[in-house]
């Protein structure tokens, strides 16, 4: 049997012969699967040990691990680009050297630095702040507005459940800004099941933002309940 993965209309599937008191190996016969691969399934579509299975989290997880594995690096690679992050370098000049090192073959984009330089960000590094960014235009006598949601609501007033973590669909919204401010980064990460997206934009301008999270949300639409921002 040739293994492919589960989709999200078959995790429904599994969900809905739990329902009607089907075992694993039940289901597996059903769905012309291995029992191994359902039993897999059950354990990651629980959000603990005890609970019962939820499609949406398996699904969640599910996407979390295909992003994950698109885009991991050789960490020899990342030793390269580290030190020359620390001396200053812009993700630009970086993929532009090894580029050049390779004789003209790409090694990595600088969207993928910028990527890297996120998920370290989130993991509590500082290699955000080695990012050369210029010194913010403002115009005289205006408010800066660009990066801003119009209509936001206070960080106060986000529902208890956000902070208990008892769901899926409530999602932080992070940008890193690219050197010299050409560009940003928009990173999404789901709160219970670890998914993170990530879509670069021209511009950190409000109007680019929107268009870029509803790109990323769009597909996942069923799994959105808030989005909380810095």
């Amino acid at each position: 049997m040739t293994y492919t993965q589960l989709t999200q209309g078959e995790r429904y599937r599994i969900a809905a012969l739990l329902e009607t008191q089907h075992a694993a190996a039940a289901i597996a016969k059903l769905m012309n699967r291995s029992p191994t691969t359902i039993r897999a399934e059950l354990r990651r579509g629980r959000s603990t040990p005890m609970a019962a299975y939820c499609p949406d989290t398996a699904q969640l997880r599910a996407l979390a691990r295909k992003a994950n594995n698109a885009q991991r690096l050789d960490d020899a690679l990342w030793q390269q680009v580290r030190p020359l992050l620390a001396e200053q370098w812009s993700p630009e000049q970086i993929a532009g050297r090894l580029t050049a090192e390779q004789g003209g073959k790409a090694q990595l984009s600088h969207v993928s630095i910028y990527h890297w330089i996120a998920r370290d960000k989130r993991a509590g590094g500082v290699l955000f702040q080695h990012l050369r960014h210029g010194k913010p235009y403002r115009r005289r006598h205006t408010k800066d507005t660009r990066g801003k949601i119009v209509g936001r609501r206070d960080i106060m007033e986000r529902p208890g459940i956000v902070e208990e973590r008892g769901r899926i669909g409530d999602w932080e919204l992070d940008l890193v800004i690219g050197g010299q401010h050409k560009g940003a980064l928009i990173t999404l990460n789901e709160r219970l099941s670890g998914l993170s997206l990530q879509r670069w934009i021209p511009s950190k301008e409000a109007d680019k933002v929107a268009v870029g999270v509803i790109h990323l949300l769009s597909p996942l639409k069923a799994f959105v309940h808030t989005i909380t921002s810095d």
